[in-house]
């Protein structure tokens, strides 16, 4: 990881912005999750967010600006889903909180996006028709979220305009977290 900053910086040049958005996920309840798609899934959200996080608030703190985003942090007990999201998504809530306390004071704000379902290739060919059904029934809503939806809420929370937003978890999921 290290390597790959060193690489980026060179490239482009100091990182203003950072959006954390590696994802994976597993449905399995606690019994039936095995510690390979535990650590599968907390690596990918929570460790992949803390080590691009630490690598790069210093200099955005350095500079007095810098935006970070991270994908991921509804609360874990909104809505139904296996053992490792629950732990992933609240662990990236409070990863996201405590990043925006220590970013505040030095010009730099950390969110996150909670986003639901997003109607993608990957949800459209891997899940069954009964299955999408069975989703947009559970999502006030009705349907899933679109790419866009999701890209144009990282795109204010990285401009100016979200200076003042700051230790926020945005949930983009049609209403799931009411439910």
């Amino acid at each position: 990881m290290r390597a790959a900053h060193e690489r980026v910086r060179a490239e482009l040049g100091p990182v203003d912005i950072l959006v954390n958005a590696a994802g994976a996920s597993s449905d399995a309840l606690v019994a039936a999750t095995g510690e390979a798609d535990w650590r599968r899934v907390l690596g990918a959200r929570v460790d992949g967010s803390f080590l691009w996080s630490r690598a790069v608030l210093p200099e955005m703190m350095a500079r007095g600006w810098g935006r970070i985003v991270n994908l991921g942090g509804h609360d874990p007990a909104a809505a139904p889903r296996g053992a490792a999201d629950a732990a992933a998504s609240g662990a990236v809530a409070a990863l996201t909180a405590a990043l925006a306390r220590e970013g505040a004071p030095r010009g730099v704000t950390v969110n996150a996006i909670a986003p639901a379902f997003v109607r993608t290739p990957s949800t459209t060919e891997n899940l069954t028709e009964a299955q999408r059904r069975q989703a947009h029934a559970a999502i006030p809503a009705g349907r899933f979220g679109e790419p866009e939806e999701f890209a144009h809420a990282v795109r204010f929370l990285v401009s100016p305009l979200a200076g003042f937003v700051t230790g926020t978890v945005l949930d983009i999921d049609g209403g799931l977290h009411l439910v």
